[in-house]
């Protein structure tokens, strides 16, 4: 590949932050396939020529990743709402399971993956411990 074909990656590259505003890390997945699908410049691949290195600083600084969260949930709020629900007895089986869930949430720090995946057979009752196997 020549040095006008490297002037078209950066071009790209350049294109997709400013012009598409995508994020560094989409830069650098378009990165990487570049590097993986076209030949080397320069006897460098795409992705590690110093042109396309020295490009991706940039990127990053002029729009770094965004948080993955913006926010917490206030666990106060959350357990006075299943207080206010009001005694287990009184409650129905649907509201018990719901309440149920979100203590385990909040206990354990299952993934809803992992409180999906709960089998019965796999807990363990010990007085007032439970166990998850």
């Amino acid at each position: 590949m020549s040095a006008a074909s490297l002037n078209i990656i950066l071009d790209f590259l350049e294109d997709l932050h400013r012009g598409k505003g995508k994020a560094y890390r989409s830069n650098h997945v378009f990165r990487s396939m570049l590097s993986s699908t076209l030949d080397q410049i320069d006897g460098h691949d795409v992705g590690k020529h110093p042109l396309v290195v020295k490009l991706m600083p940039g990127i990053f600084n002029s729009n770094p990743p965004k948080p993955m969260y913006n926010g917490f949930w206030d666990i106060g709020s959350v357990l006075a709402y299943l207080e206010g629900l009001g005694p287990n007895d009184s409650v129905t089986f649907k509201v018990l399971s719901f309440k149920l869930v979100m203590l385990l949430a909040l206990t354990s720090l299952f993934r809803v993956s992992e409180i999906a995946a709960i089998n019965i057979s796999s807990i363990i009752f010990s007085g007032q411990i439970v166990k998850f196997n």
